[in-house]
């Protein structure tokens, strides 16, 4: 009897790496739709938070999923307005497939 889940071809108990996409350039803003781009930056231009968030993701060379900083980052544009909660999991869901 083999200790190797068939399924994944890897010995049962070994931890799987989850490995998420890599969005860089334009693929990060688009995950977001313009009028929630557009409120982003409009409120960056009057919020010192939200401009501090808006300048990372500008200039981050890529987001992905598994960075603590951009389920924090989702989670603050939910808060703030920016993301319906099904938005947030609209966008998760895309980040982690």
């Amino acid at each position: 009897m083999s200790n190797i889940d068939w399924n994944t071809k890897k010995p049962i108990g070994e931890a799987v790496q989850v490995i998420y996409t890599r969005y860089t350039g334009k693929a990060k803003f688009d995950l977001f739709t313009t009028e929630e781009q557009r409120a982003i930056a409009g409120a960056a231009m009057t919020d010192l938070d939200v401009k501090l968030f808006y300048d990372r993701f500008t200039i981050a060379d890529y987001i992905t999923y598994d960075d603590p900083e951009m389920v924090l980052g989702l989670e603050f544009m939910e808060q703030r307005g920016f993301l319906t909660r099904e938005r947030h999991a609209a966008v998760i869901a895309e980040m982690t497939r």
